[in-house]
């Protein structure tokens, strides 16, 4: 009788257990103000020099303009503030986030890209691409550029990428994804005319500044603008 009463007790201990598990599981995926929230406090500790202060899984990658680097190295001892600009892109349901903004670097603006991927709230994997001056980016009139940073503290992203796309038109997640490596698939190629469903008016845009469009007129009012970092 008492073994059989430890292996009840045992039993409702694992029920306990398990149900404890599957509610924070259901709770896991972070939504989108928390991966938002992820960025923030991701770029408050590249500020602030201090990986400690971020929630990180034991296996913490991080990458820097492709390469990978120790956490804390690189930009971790550059930054100093956030600029202007910034763009969130949240993917919930992968436990992804992506931003576009600008930071201060050694007392100058540059462009930043980010992308972090979280799980159970910790963050796995940190990626940041930076567009530094490099003197190679020319206007469309062929003259120097002012650095991409400074240009892209002055812009204000367009509305339409915070609206809600009714359900009635919103593509499936598998068409969407093919049109995005569509368009990755036409620059590699050089064939991107021929490859991604671009709009007649669009205009491509890359570190700050348009480049040719379909058309192969350099600026178009009132477009949609693709930028690239």
């Amino acid at each position: 009788m008492k073994i059989r009463n430890i292996g009840i007790s045992f039993g409702m201990y694992l029920v306990i257990v398990l149900g404890f598990v599957v509610l924070a599981n259901g709770a896991d995926p972070c939504d989108r103000a928390c991966l938002e929230k992820l960025i923030d406090d991701l770029l408050e500790a590249m500020i602030a020099h201090n990986p400690s202060q971020l929630m990180l899984a034991r296996d913490v990658r991080y990458t820097e303009n492709g390469v990978e680097l120790r956490l804390g190295d690189g930009m971790w001892g550059t930054l100093s503030t956030r600029g202007k600009y910034s763009i969130y892109v949240s993917d919930p349901e992968t436990g992804q986030v992506g931003f576009y903004g600008t930071v201060d670097e050694n007392g100058g603006m540059n462009y930043i890209a980010l992308r972090l991927k979280v799980f159970e709230l910790l963050i796995e994997e940190i990626e940041a691409i930076v567009v530094r001056p490099s003197g190679m980016n020319i206007t469309p009139d062929q003259k120097p550029a002012r650095p991409t940073g400074q240009v892209m503290d002055e812009k204000k992203h367009r509305p339409q990428f915070l609206q809600t796309v009714p359900s009635t038109e919103q593509m499936t997640r598998t068409r969407l994804t093919e049109i995005a490596n569509s368009y990755f698939t036409g620059l590699a190629n050089q064939t991107g005319n021929f490859t991604a469903p671009f709009a007649k008016t669009c205009e491509r845009w890359e570190n700050g500044y348009p480049r040719q469009t379909r058309n192969r007129i350099p600026i178009l009012p009132k477009t949609c603008p693709i930028f690239s970092a």
